[in-house]
């Protein structure tokens, strides 16, 4: 008759299951190298996305404040006095006259990235109401390094800083 009961050591046993811990060490490791490239990869198409979606708005806010001048004679610097709506919460405003990059004594309409709030690495955009160049601009306490960083991934590669100081970042003609 046979055992049926008997203990056989796994080491001689025929049938085993599951995975060693080399293998499981490789399958992390593997799942971390694709995590390490994919992550840099989604963090561009995100900023990209919330770029492209700001451009816009802000060629609305550039026509609204031209409009203004021309009613008015004036350049104003509050968003309530133009004739567009505007979220509260979308981060837009206008950045007082300055002699800007394009030329001309003009205000700059802003996007300050508003999804960001870490205010050493914001990224947003700004241009003048008389030109055409857009400029990817970070926080003024960010890093020039980290601001051309980050334009760099929303396809802004042309770095320059503000006639004024405060702003600077990399533009393309828009």
């Amino acid at each position: 008759m046979k055992r049926t009961n008997e203990y056989i050591p796994l080491a001689v046993s025929k049938h085993t299951s599951g995975f060693t811990l080399i293998e499981l060490l490789v399958i992390v490791l593997i799942i971390g190298i694709l995590a390490a490239i994919a992550l840099p990869q989604y963090q561009s198409a995100v900023l990209r996305s919330r770029v492209a979606k700001a451009l816009p708005m802000l060629s609305s806010l550039k026509e609204a404040v031209l409009t203004y001048n021309m009613e008015t004679g004036t350049w104003t610097t509050s968003l309530e006095d133009l004739s567009i709506e505007i979220p509260d919460d979308a981060g837009y405003w206008i950045h007082s006259p300055i002699n800007a990059w394009d030329g001309g004594y003009a205000p700059l309409v802003v996007w300050n990235g508003a999804a960001t709030h870490d205010t050493t690495k914001n990224v947003g955009l700004a241009t003048s109401v008389l030109g055409k160049m857009v400029l990817c601009c970070g926080n003024a306490g960010a890093p020039a390094d980290d601001v051309k960083t980050d334009c760099a991934k929303a396809g802004y590669t042309e770095y320059v800083a503000s006639p004024s100081g405060g702003l600077r970042g990399c533009y393309k003609e828009e």
